[in-house]
C-alpha cells in the first residue's frame, strides 16, 4: 500500500490514478475569510488587545479559505465513493467535518449525488477559544460533521459497543502544521470505525494530512488531496514519518 499527498485540487482526481475508495474522510474550508480568528486572542498583539492588532487580524485561516463548492465536493465523493454492494453493513461512507451553517447545505448537495442517508456528529471539546466573547455570549467549544451514505447503513465496526454521536474532541499531540487541523486521535477513531485493515481511506482537502497518517498509521492506504503546495510538501512529509502500528493491525485482525 502506498499513502501519498497529491497536491492539486480534488476537482482534478481524474487525473491522477486514484481508484475508488471505502472511506472519504475530509474537513473542508468552513469560508470564514477575515473573520476565522475574530474572537481569538491571536488577533491581538501577545493576546492582548491593549497591544493593538496582530498581522492575523482580519486575515483567514488559510489562503484557499473561501466559498466553499459543496455541489462539486458531493460530486467527487459520489465518483471515489466505491460503488454500492447492496448489502446493509458492508458499504462505504463520507464523513465531512464542516460549520454549522454548512451542514444542511451539505446534506442536500450529498442526497442530490445519490447519499440518501445521513448521520450528524458532534465533538466536544474542553474550552473555546472565542475568549474575546467569553462576557457576552455562549462560546462556541464543539465541532460538526456529517456522516453521509447511500441506501444502507454503512460498514460500522463497533465490536458490540454503543457509540454516541457525540464523543470527545481530544487534543492534538503532534505539531501543528495548519490553522485548523484535527487530533489524529480522533481521526483514527473514526477510520477504526468505519474501515478494516487493508482498506482505503481519501481526504479531499487534506492539509496537514492527518487523514492519510492515520490511514497508514492504522495499515490503511491514504491519499489525500491538498491545493496548497506547502501544506502538500508538509503534508507528505509527515507522512513518510509515519510507522505502522503491527500490534494494533494483530489486535484488529482478532477481533
Amino acid at each position: 500500500m502506498r499513502s501519498r499527498v497529491i497536491n492539486a485540487d480534488f476537482r482534478e482526481f481524474d487525473h491522477f490514478d486514484v481508484g475508488v475508495f471505502d472511506l472519504l474522510l475530509s474537513d473542508i474550508p468552513y469560508a470564514l475569510g477575515g473573520s476565522a480568528y475574530g474572537s481569538n486572542p491571536m488577533w491581538y498583539v501577545g493576546g492582548d488587545n491593549a497591544n493593538g492588532e496582530s498581522r492575523l487580524a482580519a486575515q483567514p485561516f488559510f489562503s484557499t479559505d473561501q466559498e466553499f463548492d459543496l455541489g462539486a465536493y458531493a460530486d467527487v465523493c459520489a465518483q471515489l465513493l466505491k460503488p454500492a454492494s447492496g448489502k446493509p453493513k458492508t458499504d462505504g461512507c463520507v464523513i465531512t467535518f464542516c460549520s454549522f451553517e454548512q451542514q444542511v447545505p451539505l446534506i442536500d448537495a450529498m442526497r442530490r449525488n445519490g447519499f440518501k442517508g445521513y448521520m450528524p456528529l458532534v465533538f466536544t471539546k474542553r474550552s473555546s477559544a472565542q475568549a474575546l466573547k467569553a462576557n457576552m455570549r455562549y462560546c462556541g467549544a464543539v465541532e460538526y460533521a456529517i456522516v453521509s451514505y447511500r441506501a444502507h447503513l454503512p460498514l460500522f465496526c463497533n465490536g458490540g459497543r454503543m457509540v454516541l454521536n457525540w464523543m470527545p474532541f481530544g487534543r492534538s499531540y503532534e505539531a501543528k502544521i495548519h490553522p485548523t487541523q484535527k487530533p489524529q486521535t480522533l481521526i483514527e477513531d473514526l477510520i477504526l470505525l468505519h474501515t478494516l485493515p487493508g482498506m482505503r481511506v481519501c481526504d479531499l482537502t487534506c492539509g496537514s494530512g492527518t487523514t492519510v497518517c492515520a490511514a497508514k498509521r492504522l495499515g490503511r492506504e491514504g491519499v489525500g488531496f491538498e491545493i496548497d503546495p506547502k501544506f502538500a510538501a508538509s503534508a507528505m512529509e509527515r507522512v513518510t514519518r509515519q510507522p505502522i502500528v503491527q500490534d494494533l493491525l494483530e489486535m484488529e485482525a482478532a477481533l
